[in-house]
Formats: structure tokens, sequence, C-alpha cells
């Protein structure tokens, strides 16, 4: 078997030289990175000499090997080794260098430490220390850690050299929760930096202080895409209405992952209900007229080229009563994308009185489970019907479990203590999906504990 230990070459693509890739790529301080390698070996095999050689000179109980001829020796047949090597013949000497640029302080495992122990002394001198890596490293763990004390030091870090230095203070400051900290980040938001201008953007709407809706204004119109899809992405997180047509001027450009950030805004502006795969409260306070545009703005992205816009738009039309949302929704039930008609049907049974529910049974046969599931439980929402339970009846047999199990919840829905015993034959089925289901109706049941 191919392995470190035998001295031949490790397959390609296996886990092994996976791992060791992994080391590779790890910041080279000493006993740390000798360990990983150590663990990449096959533990059935017996221990490289020239392995045990690294890790005693990494724990220091040995010199560094000095003859640096020997690794292009055997490197032919390990090539990953000898590249792991040399890189270790570094790591171990003096003064060494990190893969990063020196490395002086501790090592990143100790920064951990300090996070997990939330003390920030240790992490605090390392703010200025020549290492860029660990600087950032470092306004990130006091980011983490939250001592409202740090606030300053972060903010001066703001204007140092290095452009990913810069990003990870500002992003700690949106962290630290300071509300204060806001007027610091106006700085960071016109800086040269793409990467930056993200960062900053993103803390201003975390700390979502007064005044930060005026702040995040440059970075919804910012001509890089990463940072104005990250603005537009959160703006809605501000509820605040000046933003409202920002995001609907973004929302019908032509940059599609623009469209996309926008209609994500726009679908929680309108004030969704907390459902979904995110659920996640929104609702921004808008004048009638700015609703209307907006709902007018969501029916036009429901026939986007973009899966992803259209499914949004999907999932924004269900958030109250919005002109034209029930045609649009309508229309998307046809759609090619399976996730776009679920999000319709989710969306059609959370609409105001008035909508007639039997537009809705299109969907139970839909060639995909997940819209049939959709639209039984959409109907299960509904008020009950004779025809609407006579189609939930026939679902109990069909040959999807998923699909029987809403069906049973529809019933239950509607018929309440009458669906009683069909719970009780539930909760003593074998399946534990079922048991689940039944537990789930009973709770819903007066009485029924």
């Amino acid at each position: 078997m191919d392995s470190v230990a035998s001295g031949n070459s490790l397959p390609a693509g296996s886990i092994e030289e996976g791992r060791l890739q992994g080391a590779c790529r790890h910041d080279a301080t000493g006993p740390g990175i000798v360990q990983q390698v150590g663990a990449a070996r096959d533990t059935r095999q017996q221990p490289n000499p020239m392995l045990r050689r690294f890790q005693a000179a990494g724990s220091g109980s040995l010199p560094a090997p000095s003859g640096a001829a020997r690794v292009p020796a055997w490197g032919a047949k390990t090539p990953v080794l000898a590249a792991i090597c040399a890189m270790l013949l570094a790591a171990c000497a003096p003064g060494r260098q990190g893969l990063l640029g020196p490395s002086p302080g501790p090592l990143p495992g100790a920064i951990l430490q300090a996070e997990d122990r939330r003390d920030p002394a240790p992490l605090r001198p390392l703010l200025e220390d020549v290492s860029a890596a660990v600087r950032a490293r470092a306004a990130l763990g006091l980011g983490r850690i939250a001592d409202p004390q740090d606030a300053g030091a972060l903010t001066g870090l703001l204007q140092d050299p290095v452009a990913e230095v810069r990003a990870a203070a500002a992003f700690a400051l949106g962290l630290l929760g300071e509300a204060a900290a806001s007027e610091a980040l106006a700085g960071p938001l016109a800086d040269p930096d793409a990467g930056v201008r993200a960062r900053a953007a993103e803390a201003v709407v975390r700390l979502g202080a007064s005044g930060a809706a005026a702040l995040l204004e440059p970075a919804l119109r910012d001509e890089n895409e990463e940072v104005a899809s990250m603005a537009l992405q959160r703006a809605w997180r501000l509820q605040d209405a000046a933003l409202v047509p920002l995001v609907l001027a973004a929302a019908e450009g032509e940059d599609s992952r623009r469209r996309a950030a926008a209609a994500y805004s726009l679908m929680r502006m309108v004030g969704p209900p907390n459902t979904g795969a995110t659920p996640v409260p929104g609702g921004t306070d808008m004048s009638a007229a700015t609703r209307d545009r907006a709902a007018q703005v969501l029916v036009a992205l429901a026939t986007d080229d973009q899966e992803r816009v259209r499914e949004l738009a999907a999932r924004g039309l269900g958030g109250g009563s919005l002109p034209g949302a029930e045609e649009a929704l309508l229309s998307l039930l046809s759609d090619p994308s399976w996730r776009v008609r679920v999000n319709a049907v989710r969306s059609l049974g959370r609409l105001a009185d008035g909508f007639h529910p039997e537009s809705l049974v299109l969907a139970l046969t839909d060639a995909q489970v997940n819209v049939r599931v959709a639209a039984v439980q959409a109907l299960g929402s509904m008020p009950s019907t004779p025809y609407l339970i006579q189609q939930a009846e026939a679902l109990r047999e069909a040959p999807e479990q998923p699909v029987r199990l809403a069906a049973q919840q529809a019933l239950a829905t509607w018929m309440g203590v009458e669906f009683l015993p069909s719970a009780l034959q539930l909760a003593d089925s074998a399946d534990a999906a079922v048991r689940a289901t039944a537990a789930g109706i009973l709770g819903g049941i007066p009485g029924a504990a």
C-alpha cells in the first residue's frame, strides 16, 4: 500500500495527500504543523525516520536537519513530503518565518484560546505585530470577544497600510456592537480597496445606529459588484424607508447579482411572514404609494431570467395584500424551477381572504414531491371546504410519505378533536417519522394530552 512510511508517492487525490497539501498551506510555525504531517501517516505503518527527526526538531529535542541536499535525494519519490520538509527547515530555524510573513507572536492556537476564554489581554499587543496576518487575526478575535474598551484600538487599525487588516478591523467593529463606532466607519466605506468597503458596509448594518442608512447609501451604489451586493442584501435590516427607492432601482437594474440582492431585501421590506428557509422577521414602514411600487417591481421580478430572482419574488409576493400578487403567483405554478413553484405555492397559501384555494389544486399533481407537500400544507392553512377535505382524504394514500403526512396534518387542522382516533393510530406506527407527525398533531388537539 502506498504511504508516507513506505517511501512511495501518495496516490493523487488521496486523503493522505490532501491532508499533506493542506498542511503546506498553513503558517509554518513549528510543532503544530509537524503534528499535522504525523497525523497524515497511516497509523498501521512504522513512523518514517525523517518524519521522526522533524518531529523531534520541532519539539526542540534535536537540531533541525542541516543536510538540505537530503530533501531532493528522496524528494523525487515523495514530492509532497519534499515540499513540506523544505518548509519545515525554515519553520524550525531560529527567527522562523511563517508563510504569511514574520510571525514572532504566539501560534494561531493561542489566539483561539484567548477567544474561548473571552480574554482580550493577550490579543491587544498583537494589533501592533509586524505580521499583517497576525494583526488581522487579532482584530477579528477582539471583535468576537466584544469588549467595548477595544473600540478605540480597532478604530486606529482602520488606518493600517494593509487592506486585509483594515477590512478585519472594520468587520470587528461591527461585531463589537458599539453604535458609536458607526461614525468611524465612514472612512472605510470610501476606502480604495473593495474588500474594506464591503466589510465596512456589513459592519454599519450590524451596528444599526442612528444615521446608518445615510452611511450605507454610497455602498448601495458602489461600482464594485461585491460591495453593492453586500449592502443591497442587508439594507432591509435597517428598516429605513429612505433606502427603499435605492433597492427598487437596483432590482430593476441590468446586473443580475445586484438584482438578486435587491430582490432579497425587497422581499424582507414588504414584510413576509416569519416562515421559510430563513425565518427572520422583516417589514419596513413605507407609504401606500411606495408599497404599491414595490409590488410592481416584485411582479416584474417574477418573470426574471434568473431562477434565484424569481424565487425571491415569489416569496416577497406572499408578504401581504400586494396588488397583482395572486395573478403573478399563479403564473409561477408552471415555472420550470421547482424551487420557484414551492415558494409560489407557499405564498399563495398566505394571501389574504378572497383567494380561491381551488387554484392550488393544480400543484397537488406537480411532478416534484416538494411542490405537492407545499401545496397540501398551504391548503391546510386555509378554511376547510368539503372539496378540500375530499382532496386531503385522497392524499392519505399518496405513494410518497411526505405527502401522506402533510395530508394527515391538514385534516387534523380542519377536523380537530374528530381526528383524534386517526392520530392515535398514527402514534402506534413503527415508522419514526409517522410517530413524530402524530406527536405534533396530538399536541394541537385540545385535551389529547
